[in-house]
């Protein structure tokens, strides 16, 4: 089967070895993470469609590092970030502009309303930089005056390779509050434990492997 592609979610594309990072103990790359916020904000929480924006990986490295602003239009005017409630991120602390890569990941989410962004990560503050460079960025397209950057605390990792996890699961969890209760701040991030991550692991596995058999059995 070598490395095949597994399954094309709408902009979201994972081959046999994306997948089995799954399995673990194995840190997730950016696309795993990129179909997971597909998921989310698709199908999970789809009637928070129009408050939740989920930038991709790939695309959320290219705005950390981009040098000139206007280098963002082509990429994020269709979104219609003013338009939305939040707007979540995935962090990563690679410095590469080509390549996601890194060693880490944390969630970062934007308040347009208010311009605060909140940061959510699993390793003690380990993309703080990263995420304070992003939301400048992120900030200065969108003409936020006085961005405010708040550290939220939030279950730690205890193992060096669930951090993508965590940022899935944190992601999923402000989705429900915003949907069935209208306050992200309401968000039972408690109960991400390790065992709630190792379980996230397998849903997202079965998940893939359902709409894989899915799209097979469903005539064009």
């Amino acid at each position: 089967m070598g490395d095949d592609v597994v399954l094309s979610f709408h902009d979201s594309l994972l081959r046999v070895s994306d997948v089995h990072l799954l399995s673990g103990p194995y840190w997730l790359n950016d696309n795993i993470i990129g179909f997971a916020f597909e998921f989310i904000e698709n199908v999970l929480c789809k009637d928070c469609s129009g408050i939740f924006s989920f930038i991709s990986p790939q695309v959320t490295q290219f705005i950390k590092l981009v040098n000139e602003p206007g280098e963002l239009d082509a990429f994020l005017e269709p979104l219609s970030l003013s338009t939305k409630k939040f707007v979540a991120l995935a962090v990563n602390d690679s410095e590469s502009r080509s390549d996601v890569g890194g060693s880490h990941w944390s969630l970062l989410v934007l308040d347009v309303d208010s311009g605060v962004f909140r940061h959510y990560d699993s390793s003690s503050q380990h993309n703080h930089d990263a995420a304070r460079l992003l939301a400048r960025q992120l900030a200065r397209y969108m003409r936020i005056v006085s961005d405010r950057f708040v550290e939220e605390e939030m279950p730690q990792q205890r193992n060096g390779y669930d951090c993508g996890v965590y940022a899935i699961a944190v992601a999923e969890e402000l989705c429900k509050s915003e949907m069935h209760i209208g306050d992200v701040g309401s968000a039972n991030l408690a109960s991400i434990t390790p065992s709630y991550v190792e379980s996230c692991r397998q849903r997202l596995r079965k998940l893939i492997s359902e709409l894989h058999d899915e799209k097979i059995h469903t005539p064009n």
